[in-house]
């Protein structure tokens, strides 16, 4: 047996010092950073952020106000960063509030979802894939004062919307309206 020790090797056959050497550490630490870079945007790391295109009522905060039984026209597109729309109505009493919404394109899947002054969910309904016509939500208004409607791109196709809030309950469905459903 020789007394003589053989250095060690990785098993694709490099030196342990010769990975340790101060100019390859280096090297390699920027072609790490290089293949992250890489594998995160194959990856989708680099995706739109849901909200960065939606205009300014993406928040709760930020709803924009909304006119009592008219309808309201807005667009949804999650791929382009516009997943969420939220408005506001001023309620000046208590009664059945009717939440009607509509959207132009039959692939988009639209959750709509109605809350309170404080926040606190009062209904929702999804508008599905191949709906035709409105979806409609009616919720109890308990006391008088702002209520949100949260619009929701859950999946599908980008699309225009109509949206419109009106007191006083369910609508009759015995006999056709006249007037027309928007398709701004």
């Amino acid at each position: 047996m020789s007394a003589t020790t053989e250095p060690s090797r990785s098993q694709s056959g490099t030196r342990a010092s010769e990975l340790l050497r101060p100019g390859r550490t280096a090297l390699t630490r920027h072609f790490n950073t290089f293949v992250c870079a890489i594998a995160l945007v194959a990856t989708g790391g680099c995706l739109t952020h849901p909200e960065s295109n939606s205009g300014g009522d993406a928040y709760r905060n930020e709803a924009q106000m909304m006119p009592l039984d008219e309808w309201v026209a807005g667009d949804l597109n999650q791929d382009e960063g516009d997943q969420t729309d939220w408005k506001v109505m001023a309620i000046g009493d208590k009664g059945k509030l009717l939440v009607e919404f509509n959207a132009d394109e039959p692939g988009a899947i639209v959750s709509v979802v109605v809350y309170d002054t404080y926040g606190y969910e009062l209904g929702k309904t999804m508008r599905n894939e191949g709906a035709s016509g409105p979806v409609s939500v009616a919720v109890n208004v308990a006391r008088p004062g702002k209520h949100f409607v949260k619009l929701r791109s859950e999946f599908g196709a980008p699309s225009a919307y109509s949206l419109r809030g009106s007191l006083g309950g369910v609508k009759k469905k015995a006999k056709p309206s006249n007037e027309p459903i928007p398709d701004f």
